[in-house]
């Protein structure tokens, strides 16, 4: 399933951005997410939701459909955290980058595995920002 299409980032300037001046969020053995956050002079920043890339280079697997296993993967667990959650919305951008041990293990990672790291950085962003 396809994550929805206000939630994609495609704009290529921003993903150049976000790659060239990011800051890591998330870094494990499976992947690595960058993120840059909002212009503070956007009012809409409360509404806008946040987009979100994935990248899997040829360097992770020269097969393209392993590339686009780990690309679905990673898709299935960021989509409750773009889709509903408010927590990410101080970001505009995230980008996902993909690392050879996704496509290396013996047998995929399982999506609590990919998951985790993500968790705990929200609980952190939660605790930084406090209950509203």
């Amino acid at each position: 399933m396809a994550l929805p299409r206000f939630v994609r980032l495609k704009n290529r300037r921003l993903f150049k951005q976000v790659l060239q001046s990011g800051h890591a969020l998330v870094s494990c053995p499976y992947y690595r997410l960058l993120a840059i956050k909002r212009p503070v002079s956007i009012d809409s920043a409360a509404t806008a939701p946040v987009q979100w890339g994935c990248i899997v280079s040829k360097k992770v697997s020269k097969r393209a459909p392993v590339r686009n296993r780990i690309k679905r993967q990673l898709r299935h667990v960021f989509r409750p955290y773009l889709v509903d959650s408010v927590t990410l919305n101080e970001y505009q951008a995230l980008v996902c980058i993909a690392r050879q041990a996704m496509a290396d293990a013996d047998s995929p990672p399982t999506a609590d595995q990919l998951a985790w790291p993500l968790k705990r950085a929200v609980a952190r962003l939660q605790d930084k920002t406090g209950p509203k």
